[in-house]
């Protein structure tokens, strides 16, 4: 099952009230915003043909009274030292968050999980071979590498941006704006007019950039345009060393 979700709706539905282990069966992924850019290569179709086509072609053991079963794929020799090692090493996983603390009590399953993919989709997309009888070393380093160096961390980005209070999820925005786009000075009212930040109120956004300047981001030097009396608005310059 694969969907989407808003950080908010994520917080309600699964990160808020009792702990119930829910929120650790997931696989997560919250990546950094990515720059908008043109591709530059095409999905190279034959592959997804191939592995598609011989993934559908699997049959399902069966048992003695020929009845199709589960088929059990058991790790290598070598792949279950390896992985008896790393499992061991999650007990001193010590979270400070503790719905993470579930997340890598399941971890071990997980990663077997993700192992057993890992080896049918490199079986897959070898134009031979035959069908695996184990899951071999390699593929287990690679899923306990996919733990430890992705899933890992981009659950604790999901967990940790999720519990954050509103007004910090607006500081962190405007700060991903910031970087992602060069800007070196700006308004209010510029950020509101034809930007990601948009749909933000003056005030949240005033705020966020409140943060900023107390974090040292930004410097808010009062400008007026025109000679006419009238109140000052605030223009936002960027430290340089950002």
């Amino acid at each position: 099952m694969l969907g989407g979700i808003q950080p908010d709706r994520l917080q309600s539905c699964l990160l808020k009230g009792d702990d119930d282990g829910l929120s650790a069966r997931f696989l997560y992924i919250y990546p950094n915003p990515a720059p908008r850019q043109r591709p530059k290569h095409l999905a190279d179709d034959r592959i997804i043909k191939q592995i598609t086509g011989k993934l559908d072609a699997l049959a399902p053991d069966m048992d003695e009274n020929q009845t199709p079963c589960s088929r059990i794929l058991p790790l290598s020799a070598a792949a279950a030292d390896l992985f008896e090692v790393w499992w061991q090493q999650l007990l001193a996983v010590a979270p400070e968050n503790g719905r993470m603390s579930g997340l890598w009590g399941k971890a071990q399953g997980l990663c077997l999980r993700i192992a057993l993919v890992l080896e049918y989709l490199d079986w897959a997309v070898t134009a031979d071979g035959l069908e695996p009888t184990e899951v071999s070393v390699r593929t287990i380093e690679n899923a306990i590498h996919f733990m430890d160096a992705y899933a890992g961390p981009m659950a604790e980005q999901a967990h940790g941006i999720a519990s954050k209070t509103a007004k910090e999820v607006n500081m962190r925005r405007l700060a991903f704006y910031i970087l992602d786009n060069n800007v070196s000075e700006f308004t209010v009212r510029e950020l509101r007019n034809g930007t990601p930040l948009r749909n933000m109120k003056a005030q949240e956004v005033k705020d966020a950039c409140s943060d900023l300047v107390g974090y040292g981001w930004l410097l808010a030097t009062p400008v007026r345009e025109g000679t006419t009396v009238g109140k000052s608005q605030l223009r936002y310059l960027v430290n340089p060393t950002l």
